[in-house]
């Protein structure tokens, strides 16, 4: 936007403008679009793992709280008796 408003404020020649903006839009694109699809290709490498990992640790936190919860109870009773 502010490279448009510069070209605009100096008069830029609106052909010469429009070449060069295509141009770099077109390397911009293509490069973001390598580096989306190098991106893509690490994520399905690791997703299995972190799936993996994030499985283990669910089941911590499952045993976790079942094992506050247990604490809490037996705590309770304690203080009952």
């Amino acid at each position: 936007m502010a490279i448009s408003s510069f070209c605009g404020f100096i008069r830029y020649p609106i052909y010469h403008f429009l070449v060069v903006t295509i141009f770099g839009a077109a390397i911009r694109g293509f490069l973001l679009g390598l580096l989306g699809w190098y991106a893509g290709t690490a994520y399905l490498k690791y997703a299995q793992a972190v799936a993996q990992t994030g499985k283990y640790l669910f089941i911590f936190a499952g045993a976790l709280s079942v094992a506050a919860i247990v604490w809490f109870i037996r705590k309770k009773r304690y203080e009952n008796a």
